[in-house]
């Protein structure tokens, strides 16, 4: 039952998702208390249980044997009574309605077509709530610490729908990862208040259109497994850029303070 995940790409995935939440945790944070400490190490080991499972509820979910859940979604449950008990229950309450309804939203299309692009997609936006568990348990509630969250969880899932669109069996316009990914930006833009962060989407968005300009499409096996490795460095380019972003704009907010004292 517990096994890292198959795919590299999700371990990418998890892995860019997480040391983003938990840095921006650290960051948010005035002071690392006791309290603190154990929320954030009840968070790294909510990670470690998800990142363990994921592989395991996949295959039920394919196999569609619901029954064998139970154990596992038990399991994934443990570690948020501790923030709920002594945090803030209002924000992991809150977390867990979100995760429920992605994984909701993926058991239901994919029961009614086992090869629904959607759950795969909607897969790819699950994992990457493990973002949301350091700010949560130790009670960052902020629209930015949300926001950042949505950047990440439209990147890769973009990006999943981009390495759809790539492949020679799969009849996907190289357009909709482009569409999937470009409403980001100006949300962002008006309403994350630091600017750096847009460096982050520059990358991404020159992919997703060299795309649909080359329309390249992949075959082989070896050269999926070569494009996954590739996505995978873009994901931790991206998660660099995006950390990168986030201590600039606190240095900036640091030395705006400063100044008017």
């Amino acid at each position: 039952m517990l096994h890292k995940p198959r795919e590299p790409s999700v371990r990418g995935i998890m892995y860019s998702s997480f040391t983003i939440g938990l840095t921006i945790a650290l960051l948010k944070m005035n002071g690392i208390t006791f309290i603190r400490l154990i929320l954030l190490s009840d968070a790294i080991i909510s990670f470690i249980l998800q990142y363990l499972l994921t592989n395991y509820i996949n295959e039920v979910i394919k196999k569609q044997r619901y029954g064998n859940l139970i154990v596992p979604l038990i399991l994934l449950l443990l570690p948020y009574g501790v923030p709920f008990l002594i945090g803030d229950p209002r924000l992991i309450l809150e977390l867990l309605v979100i995760k429920a309804t992605l994984f909701t939203a993926i058991i239901i299309p994919y029961r009614l077509s086992p090869n629904n692009m959607f759950s795969y997609l909607i897969g790819t936006t699950l994992i990457t709530t493990v973002y949301l568990d350091p700010p949560a348990f130790t009670g960052i509630a902020t629209y930015e610490v949300f926001l950042i969250w949505i950047l990440v969880a439209t990147y890769f899932t973009a990006t999943s729908y981009y390495i759809e669109s790539r492949l020679g069996f799969r009849e996907v316009s190289p357009l909709k990862p482009l569409l999937s990914w470009i409403w980001v930006i100006p949300t962002i833009f008006i309403l994350y208040g630091n600017p750096f962060i847009l460096f982050s989407t520059v990358e991404p968005t020159i992919k997703f259109i060299r795309n649909i300009v080359r329309n390249e499409k992949v075959i082989k096996a070896s050269d999926i497994v070569s494009m996954g490795r590739m996505e995978m460095k873009r994901g931790y380019l991206f998660t660099l850029l995006i950390i990168i972003s986030i201590l600039l704009g606190e240095l900036t907010k640091l030395n705006n303070a400063l100044l008017k004292l």
